[in-house]
């Protein structure tokens, strides 16, 4: 089972081998951890946080977002969340809107394979 999502994450651009091998390789242990992931609303309070400008909340929480998507070798969603990152540094950037809806789709596609996984 963890083969077809390791290579539906790998299709989608997720470094699964670096990944797993900062997990020593055990597979249960992260598939767990992008379940976990797949079932927290940690993108939805950055986006109730930046709907609300609440800047400094939202900078806390899109980079704890980022490390954790870095140790789930998840590379799209990583790349997209480092640029909202950098735009909530000091004051926030015009662009950290656009690149928020960046990020809303990298985790929806994220989340469409993460179903398609646990059906």
């Amino acid at each position: 089972m963890m083969g077809n999502l390791k290579h539906l994450l790998e299709n989608w651009g997720a470094d699964t081998k670096a990944a797993l091998h900062s997990m020593m390789d055990d597979e249960e242990f992260y598939a767990r951890l992008l379940k976990e992931f797949a079932e927290n609303t940690e993108i939805e309070m950055l986006n109730s946080a930046l709907e609300k400008e609440h800047y400094k909340e939202a900078f806390k929480l899109a980079h704890e977002i980022k490390g954790t998507v870095v140790t789930l070798g998840l590379k799209p969603l990583s790349k997209a969340i480092s640029k909202v990152v950098e735009d909530l540094r000091g004051v926030p950037a015009p662009t950290v809107y656009d690149d928020l809806e960046a990020v809303n789709l990298e985790y929806e596609s994220f989340l469409e394979i993460m179903k398609l996984y646990l059906i």
